[in-house]
C-alpha cells in the first residue's frame, strides 16, 4: 500500500484486486491504519448484505428469514474470523455471491454480469477462484440437458476457467509449461492428521450451523451454494487424505460460512414445526453469543470457550483485538521504528515480525539496515519464531537462532500471538514506550 500503485500485471498474476484497491486508497488518504480499517468494514458490510440479496433474490426467503440468515453468516466465527486479516478472501467471496446472485436473475442480461464479476473473483483470490469454477462446472455438468438456457453460466466458467488458467499457467524459458500452483505430497498419515485437523476446526467454529443440516437442509438445497458447500466439505478433506497438499483445510473451510448461513435460512423456510424453527433460532443465538464474546476477546482476555482455538493458534487469532497492535499503541511503534532504523549500525540485520514489516519500511533506512520480513511469529515448540502454515515446508528458524541480528517486540511479553516470555538472549538495545528493539545474542 505505501509503496505506490502497483502494476497491474503483478496485480493480474498476484490475485491482488485488493492490493490495488488499498493502493489507490491510501493515494487519496496516505494512513495506512484508517484504510486498512474502513475497508475491512466497508467488506464486512458488503458481503453481509450479499448474503441477504442472496436470501432474498436467489433462495426467495421471507425479508425476516433473509436477515436472519444474513446475520446468521455476520456473527459465524469463520466469518469473523476473515475480517480479521483476510481482506482478500472477503474481496473474492463477496464477488463469487455476487456472481451467484446474478446467475439466478429472470433478466439475461443481467445473468452475463457474472462474466465480469466471476474475472474479478479470480483477480482477488485464488482458494474462491477456485470453489466457483468447480461449483459451476459441477452445475452445469449436472443440468447438461438445459446448457441452451444456461448460456451466461457457460460463459461465465469458459471466461474465469481462461483467466484463471492464464494466471495460474505459464511457458517457461525452456518453452515447458510452469504453473504457480503450490503443489507437494504427503505421507497418509500426515494428510489424514491434517483433514482431522482441519475437521475439528470446522466442527469448532461453526457446530451451530452444522448441527441443522440434518434438518432437511440437504434435501432442499437450491441454487449454487449447494455445490460450493459440498466442494468445500470435498476439498477440505479428500485432497490431504489421499496425499495431495495444497493448501491446509483449515483455509479451504474459511469458505464454508457462506453456504452453512444459507442451510440456517432453508431450514427456517422448509420446516413448518415450531419446534424446529426454535432450534434453528436458538442455534442463530448460540452464534450471536459466540460472536460478541470473539468480537470483545484479547489476547489478555481471552474468551472460554475461544480458548480451546488455541490449537489453531497459526490459523486463528488469540483474540479479536488481537490486531497488528492496540490502535492505542501504534503510535509507540511507529515512533520508535522511525528513531531506532536510522541509528541502527550500518549493514545490520533487522528481523521484522511480519506483524510489524510494514511499518518497518515507512521508516528511514540511512545506513542501509537489511530488513528481513520474519514472518508471522508466534510460539511453536515452546520457542518464538515464524508458525509455518504448509505442513510440507521445513521448520523455519527461530528467531533465538539468529545471533547478531536485531529485532522488534513489546518490551513486556503480553501474550499477543501468544508470547508470553523471551528467550535468554534477547537483550534491550532500545527500550521506548511499551516496545523496544532487542539484540539477539
Amino acid at each position: 500500500m505505501v509503496k505506490g500503485i502497483p502494476d497491474l500485471t503483478w496485480v493480474f498474476h498476484n490475485f491482488s484486486l485488493q492490493q490495488l484497491v488499498l493502493s489507490l486508497m491510501y493515494v487519496a488518504y496516505p494512513n495506512a491504519f484508517v484504510n486498512l480499517s474502513v475497508f475491512a468494514i466497508l467488506l464486512q458490510i458488503g458481503l453481509s448484505l450479499s448474503v441477504y440479496s442472496y436470501s432474498l433474490r436467489v433462495q426467495r426467503f421471507s425479508e425476516r428469514t433473509a436477515f436472519l440468515t444474513s446475520t446468521m453468516f455476520t456473527f459465524s466465527l469463520i466469518t469473523l474470523r476473515l475480517g480479521w486479516d483476510q481482506y482478500r478472501m472477503m474481496l473474492a467471496l463477496f464477488f463469487a455471491i455476487l456472481v451467484l446472485t446474478v446467475l439466478a436473475s429472470q433478466n439475461p442480461r443481467v445473468r452475463y454480469l457474472a462474466v465480469g464479476f466471476a474475472s474479478l473473483v479470480i483477480l482477488s483470490n485464488a482458494l474462491p477462484a477456485a470453489l466457483l469454477i468447480l461449483s459451476l462446472a459441477v452445475h452445469l455438468a449436472w443440468n447438461y440437458k438445459r446448457l441452451n438456457v444456461l448460456r451466461a453460466e457457460l460463459v461465465s466458467l469458459v471466461t474465469a476457467v481462461v483467466v484463471f488458467g492464464s494466471q495460474e499457467f505459464f511457458i517457461t524459458a525452456g518453452n515447458g509449461v510452469g504453473s504457480s500452483v503450490p503443489f507437494s505430497t504427503i505421507p497418509f498419515s500426515l494428510g489424514l492428521a491434517e483433514s482431522t485437523y482441519g475437521l475439528l476446526f470446522l466442527l469448532l467454529m461453526s457446530w451451530p450451523s452444522l448441527i441443522l443440516l440434518p434438518l432437511g437442509a440437504f434435501r432442499r438445497l437450491s441454487g449454487l451454494h449447494g455445490p460450493f458447500l459440498i466442494l468445500t466439505i470435498f476439498c477440505g478433506l479428500v485432497p490431504t487424505v489421499i496425499g495431495v497438499y495444497m493448501v491446509s483445510p483449515i483455509t479451504v473451510f474459511w469458505m464454508a460460512s457462506f453456504p452453512l448461513a444459507i442451510t440456517f435460512g432453508t431450514v427456517m423456510r422448509a420446516n413448518s414445526r415450531r419446534i424446529v424453527k426454535s432450534f434453528a433460532i436458538l442455534m442463530l443465538i448460540f452464534t450471536i453469543v459466540m460472536g460478541f464474546s470473539f468480537v470483545l476477546s484479547s489476547p489478555e482476555a481471552p474468551t472460554l470457550y475461544l480458548s480451546l482455538s488455541q490449537s489453531f493458534v497459526q490459523y486463528f487469532p488469540n483474540g479479536y483485538l488481537q490486531s497488528t497492535v492496540p490502535l492505542s499503541q501504534e503510535g509507540n511503534l511507529i515512533a520508535l521504528l522511525d528513531h531506532a532504523i536510522p541509528i541502527l549500525p550500518p549493514n545490520s540485520t533487522f528481523v521484522v515480525p511480519q506483524q510489524f514489516y510494514g511499518l518497518a519500511l515507512m521508516s528511514q533506512n540511512p545506513n542501509q539496515v537489511r530488513i528481513v520480513n520474519a514472518g508471522q511469529i508466534g510460539v511453536a515448540q515452546n520457542t518464538i519464531a515464524p508458525i509455518p502454515v504448509n505442513v510440507n515446508v521445513n521448520p523455519i528458524t527461530s528467531l533465538e537462532s539468529m545471533h547478531g541480528s536485531f529485532t522488534v517486540w513489546w518490551t513486556q511479553p503480553n501474550n499477543w500471538y501468544g508470547v508470553s516470555e523471551f528467550p535468554s538472549g534477547f537483550h534491550t538495545w532500545l527500550a521506548g514506550e511499551g516496545f523496544s528493539i532487542f539484540l539477539i545474542q
